[in-house]
């Protein structure tokens, strides 16, 4: 756990490159009267805020920063993720700027568009895959940025653009992908205590179901 000097240190320099910044509880919520809405880049609130809260997570506001984020949820969302590139006839995604959460979990930062508004929503693009733009994400104790991928080390890049497709079809801002009827199998691998031993790995089994522009996915699991 990072000591009040540290926290302080890190939100300033998160706001030094532009992005607005607040604090949360451990639970991950707001502790400003507006939330984030309250996010800002100037120096003396954050000192402040994180001064007066010490031990919270610093929250980022998303859109406000510049960026949107692709939440991923274990086990599901990385499976989900393999199997939409699958659909797609796309290349496996190469992130950018990625954040690990405490439960395994990840979060893919992008360039916002112009041409396509990213909604907040969880699950609706694919089972364990959220969307966060008009909200925010937290970083700080227990998060940790991939090493070679931090917003030190890394700049935004846009998302892939059939991404942005599968998106804009969520909500009619584009016509949907044109995914035939059709069945996929995918098996990932994912180790799920953030080990390298291989006795913690379980095997998941994912079936992507494409009928009529529908997509419904059945995920098992076992121990390989």
């Amino acid at each position: 756990m990072e000591n009040t000097r540290e926290l302080i240190e890190i939100a300033l320099g998160h706001a030094a490159r532009g992005w607005f910044i607040f604090p949360c509880s451990r639970e991950k919520r707001p502790l400003t009267p507006h939330g984030f809405k309250d996010a800002t880049t100037d120096s003396n609130q954050i000192t402040a805020w994180f001064t007066q809260y010490p031990g919270a997570l610093i929250g980022i506001a998303c859109a406000k920063s510049g960026f949107w984020v692709l939440d991923i949820d274990p086990p599901t969302g990385f499976v989900s993720l393999d199997l939409l590139v699958e659909a797609n006839s796309a290349e496996k995604i190469v992130p950018g700027i990625t954040q690990k959460t405490p439960r395994g979990g990840a979060h893919y930062l992008y360039n916002l568009p112009q041409e396509v508004h990213i909604p907040n929503n969880a699950g609706q693009l694919m089972p364990g895959l959220d969307l966060r733009s008009d909200g925010y994400i937290c970083t700080g104790n227990g998060y940790t940025w991939l090493e070679g991928r931090s917003p030190d080390e890394h700049q935004l890049t846009d998302a892939p653009a059939w991404l942005i497709d599968c998106i804009a079809a969520l909500h009619g801002q584009k016509a949907p992908m044109p995914l035939r009827n059709s069945t996929k199998t995918s098996v990932v691998y994912i180790n799920v205590s953030n080990t390298d031993d291989p006795d913690t790995c379980l095997s998941f089994k994912a079936v992507l179901q494409v009928h009529d522009g529908n997509r419904n996915v059945i995920v098992s699991c076992s121990q390989p």
